[in-house]
């Protein structure tokens, strides 16, 4: 279990006929971003669920949440993300602390990706998000033809992420020979932990390295029909590959600052 809570933040979801989707959560994110859950239990707010008490995220926490997972869990697609952002705003409109979400967002960089999905907010939706505040976050090197890349991801009715993101690095022409080969040697010698995770592979064994040609085989069957599309020029997926490259570079800007 311990290995399972250092590579992921939730387990698979649970599923019932006629009930709800439950996904248990330890945290709110993968690396980098640290989170002090702690802290989310002491800004919790409670309320009633037929009788029962549950507890929410503050205004904040729940902001800061929305942005990361639309920004850089979502690569900014479909625009239902933009709108839980709107309606939570909307509801909390006159108890949010801008001062505490800005110490919130400035303390777990990038900033971009929030300040984007606020800004994009507000010129859509007409998000009641303050002048001041988007001009607090907005970063030094802010890049308005970014900002407009990311509203046309936003209206493309595609998931760019149906092609992997890491083979879609391979086709990004600004990545050398020596990355593209690392991003590759990355995909296949995965830390032993996680193979033990995909493969359910005894803990603590010399027999989970006999995981990896199972990883390589497994890689090609799963991605080789893609590749393949894409070396022909299959005019769907340049397509598809073209929006993703723009969710990349989108996504290698906001990490760089």
């Amino acid at each position: 279990m311990e290995s399972l809570v250092a590579l992921v933040h939730y387990l698979e979801a649970f599923t019932k006929k006629d009930a709800f989707r439950v996904e248990i959560h330890w945290t709110l994110f993968n690396q980098p971003f640290k989170i002090m859950v702690d802290t989310l239990w002491e800004q919790a707010r409670p309320f009633m669920v037929e009788d029962v008490q549950v507890y929410c995220l503050s205004p904040e926490d729940l902001l800061f949440h929305l942005c990361i997972h639309t920004a850089v869990q979502n690569g900014f697609f479909g625009i239902r993300f933009l709108c839980d952002i709107h309606n939570t705003i909307r509801y909390y409109q006159d108890e949010i602390d801008w001062e505490i979400l800005f110490h919130l967002i400035a303390s777990r960089p990038p900033m971009e990706s929030r300040e984007s999905c606020l800004s994009v907010a507000r010129d859509w939706l007409a998000t009641q998000v303050p002048e001041k505040v988007l001009e607090q976050f907005k970063p030094d090197d802010f890049n308005l033809e970014l900002v407009a890349k990311t509203k046309e991801i936003i209206t493309k009715d595609t998931n760019p992420r149906i092609i992997p993101e890491n083979i879609a690095r391979l086709w990004m022409p600004n990545k050398s020979f020596r990355e593209k080969l690392s991003i590759v040697l990355k995909r296949i010698f995965l830390p032993p932990e996680m193979l033990v995770k995909i493969y359910h592979a005894p803990e603590n064994s010399l027999r989970v390295y006999f995981y990896y040609p199972v990883r390589l085989k497994d890689l090609l069957v799963s991605h080789s029909g893609t590749v393949w599309r894409m070396l022909r020029g299959d005019k769907e997926m340049q397509a598809l590959m073209t929006q993703d490259n723009r969710v990349s570079v989108l996504m290698e800007w906001m990490k760089s600052n």
